[in-house]
């Protein structure tokens, strides 16, 4: 082997390459030092390299006398011997070491090409599994369960949880456990309890599937048999790794026609989706509710009744006493719904500071309000479930509540006791306690008791448009309607605190809002002319555009006109008069001719 110049010019551009990899962004401080220490090596072998050719260049000249060649020869030999192998074997060594970098960090550059292309392919995979899960149901129940699961006071529904039968129902596969429970129940919330303790106990277990519904009588237009099957399949095939083959078959097959699955396909889907978990459980709360606008609810019912018995899934039902569903369900599948004087005890502790401060401070007349009200709503054996500002809210914690807001603002314990011997009793309590909110109502300032009864629309009959000044704060709209209306937190709509509050005033409304209709009235049509108004300057504007005239103009002639039509108009000559005329619109002709 040779050393020469030549060599060491070909190995300082190699290190001068070397060296520019220290500059690139990919390379992580660990690497940056490693290259570093690579390239010191080479530079140091460079160098020697360097000075021995210079201590032997003379070896390159053309030799003179048989004596001087015999020096040069002896020379190259011994240079042959030692410094050759030694640099020999540090220039392997550093071109090893470069070598084992370079095809380090081309395969983590591989890999992250790869991890980056893998994350694109589940991103991809996931935004097209979200498309075809809103293709088969647009109806979410979390918002509803989390809603409802805010509002629950701790120790709610703890007998139900610790029952036999109900974890008998768990641990048992294709169970039924049916909750009847009279009007105002609280079903609602007990199946959100019974929801939420078990999607906590499978919550690492993937072969148990988990859906929910609650029904509800407001929402009729999304609860027909194909919504309510729809919204099942969805949760089933969310709660899977990947999307099922089944669900991506039936959007395919559906999604070319553009079409809609029947609910022998929904049925089959959701089947084929059941069939991959090991366990399925599937809540139905308010059965008695889920009707769509034909009013048939029994279809539903025994469509999930023949899944249930065809697959390996336990279903859980609320209803009210309705003989129709009732007899669907064997009387060994029934946990009635009841509850203690404990649970309204345990509820009118947690409120008791609402009355006043006084009352804080004397346990004895807190005492005689908690027996009291305890007495007055003796008799509704209902769900234990403690809330406040709920519209499922059982009827005995509803008549509690009621009756614990009629206590605000007495001014002495004597007028306090006073109340509570006129708490109403019996099956007029409610009518009672809605009547003596009403009137809490109508004591109230002149503008508080407006803000209660009217809708919450700040709309105003002489005002031409809506006035965002004029919007009053929900917590205050809640505030001045003494405990009969509350907030979905989720949706933050408000409505009647329970279904009984609506009942009542749909029999005394004639007495409590006997212009109601013609109010409502009045303001839809503010809110007719006022839109009018609006659209008629939106249409004068765009008409007295002269190029949103030629634009529209030119999309209505290539999408109507063939290349003959018109040809004699040139566009230039379109005026707004010509658009208005076109559409028929005589008023704006009339309009654009001013």
């Amino acid at each position: 082997m040779r050393l020469s110049p030549k060599m060491l010019t070909a190995s300082a551009l190699f290190l001068e390459c070397a060296e520019n990899e220290l500059s690139v962004p990919d390379l992580n401080a660990k690497q940056k030092n490693e290259l570093k220490e690579i390239i010191d090596g080479c530079r140091d072998v460079l160098k020697d390299l360097q000075q021995m050719l210079s201590k032997y260049g003379k070896l390159g000249s053309d030799p003179r006398g048989l004596g001087e060649k015999m020096k040069i020869l002896w020379k190259r030999v011994r240079w042959d011997q030692k410094d050759i192998n030694e640099l020999r074997s540090r220039i392997t060594t550093n071109v090893a070491f470069l070598d084992l970098f370079t095809r380090n960090k081309i395969q983590e550059v591989k890999s992250s090409a790869d991890q980056f292309y893998k994350k694109q392919d589940i991103r991809e995979l996931n935004e097209e599994s979200s498309k075809i899960l809103n293709w088969l149901s647009r109806i979410n129940h979390t918002p509803q369960q989390q809603d409802y699961i805010k509002k629950r006071h701790q120790g709610t529904g703890k007998w139900l949880l610790e029952s036999q039968k109900f974890n008998t129902w768990v641990a048992s596969d294709k169970q039924i456990l049916f909750c009847p429970g009279i009007p105002g129940a609280g079903k609602t919330i007990l199946t959100s309890i019974v929801v939420e303790e078990l999607t906590n106990r499978f919550e690492n277990d993937k072969s148990i599937g988990i859906a929910y519904l609650y029904c509800n009588f407001r929402r009729k237009h999304e609860q027909n048999v194909d919504d309510l099957v729809s919204c099942l399949l969805k949760q089933l095939a969310q709660r899977l790794p990947s999307l099922p083959d089944a669900v991506k078959d039936l959007h395919k097959r559906h999604s070319y026609k553009g079409t809609s699955p029947s609910l022998e396909d929904l049925l089959q889907t959701l089947q084929s989706v059941t069939a991959i978990y090991s366990k399925v459980f599937i809540f139905v709360d308010a059965l008695d509710e889920c009707q769509d606008t034909t009013g048939y609810e029994m279809k539903f019912l025994s469509q999930i009744l023949n899944l249930q018995a065809r697959c390996q899934l336990s279903l859980f039902a609320t209803s009210r006493h309705v003989p129709e569903i009732c007899k669907k369900f064997d009387p060994s599948t029934w946990l009635e719904i009841r509850a203690s004087d404990e649970d309204v005890e345990r509820y009118l502790d947690g409120h008791m500071s609402q009355i006043s401060r006084y009352v804080s401070e004397k346990p004895d007349l807190q005492g005689e309000i908690k027996t009291a009200i305890i007495n007055a709503v003796d008799g509704m054996y209902v769900t234990p479930v403690n809330l406040v500002d709920d519209s499922y809210i059982s009827v005995r914690f509803l008549l509690a509540q009621l009756h614990l807001n009629s206590l605000r603002g007495k001014t002495s314990p004597k007028k306090i006791q006073q109340a509570l011997q006129k708490l109403p009793t019996g099956s007029d309590a409610y009518d009672s306690a809605y009547t003596e909110a009403m009137e809490r109502i109508e004591g109230q300032l002149e503008d508080e008791k407006e803000l209660a009864k009217q809708q919450a629309i700040a709309v105003e009959i002489d005002e031409p448009e809506l006035d965002k000044e004029n919007f009053a704060a929900i917590d205050q709209m809640v505030s001045v309607c003494a405990g009969l209306v509350t907030v979905d937190e989720e949706s933050n709509v408000i409505g009647l605190v329970h279904y009984t509050t609506q009942e009542y005033f749909n029999r005394k409304q004639n007495y409590w809002f006997p212009d109601a209709e013609t109010y409502i009235t009045t303001i839809c049509v503010t809110n007719d002319f006022t839109y009018i108004h609006s659209l008629t300057q939106a249409v004068m504007k765009f008409l007295n555009s002269e190029s949103k005239i030629n634009t529209a103009w030119h999309i209505l002639w290539d999408s109507s006109f063939s290349s003959d039509y018109l040809s004699w108009l040139e566009v230039s000559k379109i005026t707004g008069m010509h658009l208005a005329a076109y559409f028929w619109c005589r008023e704006y002709c009339t309009a654009a001719t001013r």
